[in-house]
């Protein structure tokens, strides 16, 4: 078929755009060939193009020989045009999905660089392209800057008060009524989730860089192309004042989004609560607990001195490592630094954000005064759901006396200061175990032997030598030591992170975060 003299390039100038320059046709097949391996090659992608172009659809948006610019809301077309066998159609009608695009591109085209900093955003900062030419795209030669949701909104308002960009007048001037956008609203929204492999996703990829979704193939990258077109005539609606149904994430996020103009989905209200849905990273923490991505540790436990490191290989050792069931050990520095005045705030902190909080301490200064202080204390921030700052006994281990003490035998203490070259018999640890002091026993065993004893070494040993009882099934009676760990890893390995306002509730009502 002949191209006909009405089959013209879409403009007469070159549109201009910061935001989104023409790509001709070398860096249009480059960005086409990630979307169809069928394009692998720079003459299929022309070849199609021209056969596209002599019926009407996916024509350059300008051209100067030997130069045909397009834009990459065109993918649009060359889907439709693979999708419906354009090509191989001897009807000469357009298939839905094209009637009427050449008036939306235009519209896309005029108002790109006012919305496409928002609709190519993360939800929380949006880049601002400055390309050195803004006529091609493609070059190297350009700056991006991001900036946060807020004030990228707050200068679309700016703009279109002061009268220096019309969505309405755009609107007229290609063509198009509202009832018209209403139609593309759905249409693109139709296809997009048609196509979509990771249609279920969608609200966590939404949070995701477009510079890594961009590095999306095939279908799953396309569809990203069709959102941005979809939150593009969204916005564009909301400034114009339309109710357009079905909300996009973008207009989620909006905090002067009303739940009336959820529409269709409302689900997303009902799932994550009006709080969040006006709150990027609260919303975006559901998301990340939902698919299991949120980094967060689900017990924090804090310990005297090195008894982190010992801690954390018996944890191991029963078969819950720490690094996999999203324990953080720190040490608290000295005993000195227990209080109710120095943690109540941080433990309400976790617990609110339903991190379990431990400590495990040796019987010296105040600790069990202070332990018993933050078992009984009540919260100093209200939060719902909440009452008590530590809410179980279990939370706060004192030893009787301390770590060695209360967990290891005479034997096991001197067959690990043995290991460092600490000289001393089984019988010399009981004597001094028995006898009335103020220090702890591995303190006075190397005063009275005038020996530097490596704590921290000692303590990872006996711990690595319970491991090996552990594990090779010897007969015995379980430590303090390792009933706390068990426990605590039943506990740790069920705190299964809220995935919504409701879940957070429930959990709260178990009593187990306070």
């Amino acid at each position: 078929m002949g191209r006909t003299a009405d089959v013209q390039p879409h403009f007469n100038r070159l549109p201009l755009s910061q935001q989104n320059p023409l790509l001709e046709t070398r860096v249009f097949h480059r960005y086409c060939k990630e979307r169809w391996p069928a394009f692998a090659f720079q003459s299929y992608l022309e070849d199609f193009l021209e056969k596209c172009w002599d019926r009407g659809v996916a024509r350059p948006i300008w051209v100067q020989d030997p130069h045909r610019c397009y834009s990459t809301f065109q993918v649009w077309e060359i889907e439709m045009a693979r999708r419906f066998n354009l090509l191989q159609s001897t009807t000469g009608l357009l298939p839905w999905p094209l009637k009427g695009f050449d008036k939306l591109l235009r519209l896309l085209i005029l108002t790109q660089d006012l919305y496409l900093p928002e609709v190519r955003s993360d939800l929380r900062t949006g880049p601002m392209q400055n390309y050195t030419d803004p006529v091609l795209g493609g070059t190297d030669f350009w700056v991006s800057q991001h900036y946060i949701l807020g004030s990228l909104r707050e200068r679309r308002r700016k703009l279109i008060e002061d009268g220096q960009i019309k969505p309405k007048d755009a609107l007229t001037e290609v063509g198009m009524t509202e009832s018209d956008l209403k139609h593309w609203t759905d249409s693109v929204r139709m296809m997009a989730t048609t196509i979509d492999p990771l249609e279920k996703w969608r609200d966590l990829i939404r949070f995701v860089s477009r510079t890594k979704r961009q590095a999306l193939k095939g279908a799953a990258l396309l569809a990203q192309d069709f959102y941005e077109i979809l939150d593009h005539i969204a916005l564009l609606a909301s400034d114009l004042g339309m109710d357009i149904g079905e909300a996009t994430l973008l207009q989620w996020q909006d905090p002067d989004f009303t739940p009336a103009e959820l529409s269709g989905d409302q689900w997303r209200l009902v799932e994550y609560g009006r709080k969040a849905l006006g709150s990027p990273f609260e919303l975006l923490e559901y998301l990340a607990n939902e698919f299991g991505l949120n980094p967060k540790p689900r017990a924090v436990i804090l310990t005297e001195g090195e008894e982190c490191h010992a801690l954390g290989a018996l944890y191991e050792g029963l078969g819950a490592p720490p690094a996999q069931l999203g324990i953080e050990f720190r040490s608290l520095a000295g005993h000195g630094n227990f209080s109710l005045a120095n943690w109540q705030c941080f433990i309400e902190y976790m617990h609110e954000k339903q991190v379990l909080v431990y400590f495990v301490l040796d019987r010296e200064g105040r600790a069990a005064r202070e332990a018993r202080k933050l078992l009984k204390a009540q919260r100093r921030f209200e939060s719902p759901g909440l009452r008590q700052v530590i809410p179980a006994q279990d939370r706060i281990i004192v030893w009787k006396s301390s770590f060695e003490e209360a967990n290891f035998t005479d034997k096991q203490i001197a067959d690990g200061l043995n290991a460092q070259g600490v000289q001393v018999s089984y019988q010399k640890v009981g004597a001094i175990r028995r006898q009335q002091r103020t220090k702890g026993l591995i303190s006075a065993l190397s005063e009275e032997l005038k020996a530097d004893v490596d704590k921290r070494r000692l303590a990872s040993d006996l711990v690595n030598e319970l491991v090996l009882a552990i594990r090779n099934g010897r007969k015995r009676t379980p430590t303090l030591l390792e009933r706390f760990v068990d426990k605590s890893a039943r506990l740790i390995v069920l705190n299964h992170q809220p995935i919504s306002p409701e879940s957070v509730s429930r959990n709260r009502a178990t009593g187990l975060l306070g």
